[in-house]
């Protein structure tokens, strides 16, 4: 009986605010129609209300951070918003459709752009900082959509020239070309100075 009161109470203030029914019925009459129309309302109240989208609170941050005069973290994060927006096709996404499956996709095509593992890992950590924002301020729950994608941070190959490269280059013979020695003695300058500011 308590709960049948209460949900007469309910469906009465869910009617009364939200719906304009109340000229249709007073209290304790709701029939089963009025109770299912109620429940059809309510549900297409939930589709006509607009989910939070991801691009619109990454641009929410952008402008957050130009009025933080954070002019560096911007580049990258506006550079990180046009290149997913590419992904979408210039569209947007739901925070509840950001999932791993969805961020799979964008790795393998950024992959496919011929992007290397370090710049792929950009993009995503910057997109999981967006995203980690949006958790924080409750407009959406963390559900991890990024274990299953590349974040870490790759070992470049060494570019660094050879000890026999650099005695190679160090005793060359250049007197043909006076540019070239040149250039060959402004290398053995730096070399020295170098050297000596190591010992």
């Amino acid at each position: 009986m308590y709960h049948s009161a209460k949900l007469t109470i309910y469906l009465h203030k869910l009617l009364t605010h939200n719906f304009g029914l109340t000229h249709q019925l007073t209290l304790p009459n709701y029939s089963t129609e009025i109770i299912l129309k109620v429940f059809n309302m309510t549900n297409e109240s939930r589709h006509l209300r607009q989910e939070p989208l991801f691009c619109e609170f990454m641009v929410d941050v952008l402008q957050g951070m130009i009025a933080a005069d954070k002019r560096r973290c911007y580049e990258t994060y506006l550079t990180t918003l046009n290149n997913f927006k590419r992904f979408l096709q210039g569209g947007d996404i739901e925070f509840e459709r950001f999932d791993s499956m969805r961020l799979l996709s964008y790795q393998a095509w950024l992959i496919r752009s011929g992007l290397t593992l370090n710049t792929v890992s950009f993009y995503m950590r910057i997109l999981r900082a967006v995203y980690n924002r949006a958790v924080d301020r409750n407009i959406t729950v963390q559900t991890f959509p990024f274990k299953h994608v590349y974040t870490g941070i790759e070992k470049t190959v060494k570019r660094a020239v050879s000890l026999n490269k650099i005695r190679e280059i160090y005793s060359l013979d250049l007197s043909h070309d006076p540019k070239l020695e040149y250039a060959r003695d402004m290398f053995r300058g730096c070399l020295i100075t170098s050297v000596n500011a190591t010992t």
